[in-house]
C-alpha cells in the first residue's frame, strides 16, 4: 500500500499499513497528540481530570460507564481540554490540574461556564 499524504490528513493511519522510510514513521509518531481533559458530572457537580491519546474514544468509555472512577457520576460533560505534544507533558499537566493551584486555574478558566 502506497503512502498517500492527503489520506493521512483526513483520518488517522496505522503505520504498519504503509511501506514508509523509518524517518517518516518517526515524524508521524511524533505528531501524535495527547489530550488532558476535564469532565463535569451533572450528577454530583464535581470535576474529573484525565489524559488520553484518543479523546473521542475515551469520552465514549466514560459515557458508557466503562471507567470505574466515573461510572457512578454519569452523565458527564466535557468542559475543558488541551493538547500536549507528548505523553510526559500531558501527564505532568494532568497532575498540575489536580493540585489546588490547578483547580484554581480551572475555576478561573471556566468561570463563565460555572456561573451560567
Amino acid at each position: 500500500m502506497k503512502y498517500d499524504p492527503e489520506k493521512h490528513r483526513r483520518r488517522s493511519i496505522r503505520l504498519k499499513d504503509y511501506d514508509l522510510p523509518s524517518e517518516i514513521k518517526k515524524e508521524i509518531k511524533c505528531n501524535m497528540l495527547y489530550y488532558v481533559y476535564v469532565l463535569y458530572s451533572k450528577k454530583d457537580g464535581n470535576f474529573y481530570t484525565g489524559y488520553t491519546s484518543d479523546i473521542r474514544k475515551r469520552l465514549r468509555e466514560h459515557q458508557k460507564g466503562n471507567v470505574a472512577s466515573t461510572r457512578h457520576r454519569i452523565p458527564l460533560e466535557l468542559v475543558y481540554w488541551e493538547g500536549c505534544a507528548n505523553q510526559k507533558d500531558a501527564l505532568e499537566r494532568e497532575r498540575y490540574l489536580k493540585t489546588a493551584w490547578g483547580k484554581r486555574y480551572l475555576k478561573n478558566r471556566l468561570k463563565y461556564y460555572l456561573t451560567g
